[in-house]
């Protein structure tokens, strides 16, 4: 006992003592460990605060015999999460009755989390499916440009390709290098590209190739002076960075939940500024879908799985109490540590910013001499490692995600493993 307080290896032998359930309620004591009665950071806070991630860890069902590195792909849920979901799952075929969850309480969660208001958000599967509601749902002429860049993922380009192949709309794609020098570099392309038949950029926050983090306020700052529309591919960005979508001023916004807020698969959603609500038809219809009073139930696509609300209300929760600014810190920690490991590895290339303002929880690169595809096989299949294989566009980079449940270890372990394999080329 340290001042009244147990200490953190006592919290959390008694969680596991006690349950998951109990897990939220533990966590503001567990964060109080680091501070003194002021406020002020405690010697053994660097000590506390590795027990402190200890517990967040086993709340995740992570097998102890492989390491996951791909939460930009799909993130782990935690219990905390599973559990209200399984549950709610099981208790509707026996009597309809648990944590029923309104679809407009579920929109004040997300509208909070994200920086919007509730009648802006449209809850859908995935970020593709919110995509395609703004290509396909947008009027635009033959001839009329959108512009991409060329790091898009294919959920944020098919959706255009198809617009491009029946409406007879231009598709122009920005060439962004894997490693800009700065913001300024990344604007300036953008700007370039831009023509007098440019009606929307379509441009990811965050690229799914190798991680840069896109200026997106700048790059809206400008389209909207020029009166060109935006749409923001944000897959990435909900649970990994700080994120106000009103601050961006994007006149659009798809995202997803399974991926770093830890929610469940098949959650994702479509942010729909009020004033261009008009904009766009649906693509789904439903009740309502003409009447522009109801704002984003106006694409409401029907019956949905309600257990699924129940764990997003969970993830909302789960992320929240252990606070957005402090997982953002700890997932960026990891991935700098990592990145500062993989410049230890011969022949190892990084294809990610160095910038720290461009970066946050994922990384790219490639060992020379060794095709990357072959690698992550290779990682998969005798070392239990899951990372991507990022095949877009011909780059054949190796990606790699940290999140609040990897390790220092875990990384250690990882490019220890990178270098043996190295030293073999």
């Amino acid at each position: 006992m340290r001042g009244g307080f147990p200490s953190p290896q006592f919290l959390l032998e008694e969680m596991m003592k006690m349950g998951r359930r109990n897990f939220l309620k533990i966590i503001p004591f567990i964060l109080a460990l680091g501070k003194n009665s002021k406020g002020e950071i405690k010697e053994s806070s660097v000590v506390d605060e590795e027990v402190f991630w200890n517990v967040v860890r086993s709340e995740f069902v992570l097998s102890k015999k492989g390491i996951y590195l791909n939460s930009g792909t799909l993130g782990v849920s935690p219990r905390y999460v599973l559990e209200g979901t399984i549950r709610d799952m099981v208790s509707q075929e026996v009597f309809f009755t648990d944590e029923r969850e309104s679809i407009e309480d579920l929109k004040k969660l997300a509208g909070e989390f994200l920086g919007a208001e509730p009648e802006e958000i449209v809850l859908t599967r995935n970020t593709t499916e919110a995509m395609s509601m703004v290509a396909q749902g947008l009027d635009l002429k033959s001839g009329d440009e959108v512009l991409l860049t060329n790091h898009e993922h294919v959920g944020g380009t098919a959706c255009w390709e198809v617009k491009e192949k029946r409406e007879k709309i231009k598709i122009r794609r920005v060439n962004l290098s894997l490693t800009p020098a700065s913001e300024d570099e990344i604007l300036k392309e953008i700007s370039k590209a831009i023509t007098k038949r440019t009606k929307i950029i379509s441009i990811s926050h965050i690229l799914c190739t190798n991680g840069t983090i896109i200026p997106v306020k700048k790059i809206c700052e400008m389209a909207s002076s020029k009166g060109i529309l935006t749409l923001i591919d944000g897959a990435h960005a909900p649970g990994m960075i700080k994120l106000n979508i009103k601050d961006i001023g994007c006149d659009f916004y798809a995202g997803s939940f399974h991926k770093w807020l830890l929610a469940p698969k098949g959650t994702g959603f479509l942010y729909i500024r009020k004033d261009r609500n008009h904009l766009l038809h649906p693509i789904i219809a439903s009740e309502g879908w003409n009447e522009l009073s109801k704002f984003s139930d106006r694409f409401s696509l029907g019956t949905i799985n309600n257990s699924l609300l129940v764990g997003l209300k969970r993830a909302f929760e789960f992320h929240n109490n252990i606070g957005r600014e402090k997982i953002e810190l700890r997932i960026r920690e990891l991935n700098t540590y990592l990145r500062q490991k993989l410049r230890e590895i011969p022949n190892l290339e990084i294809k990610s910013p160095s910038d720290p303002r461009l970066y946050c929880g994922m990384v790219a690169f490639k060992i020379n001499g060794i095709n990357s595809e072959n690698l992550c096989k290779t990682l998969r299949e005798k070392w239990k490692i899951e990372v991507r294989h990022v095949h877009e566009y011909s780059y054949n980079l190796v990606r790699v995600s940290t999140h609040i449940y990897n390790t220092f270890s875990e990384i250690d372990k990882f490019c220890s493993v990178l270098k043996e394999i190295a030293k073999g080329v």
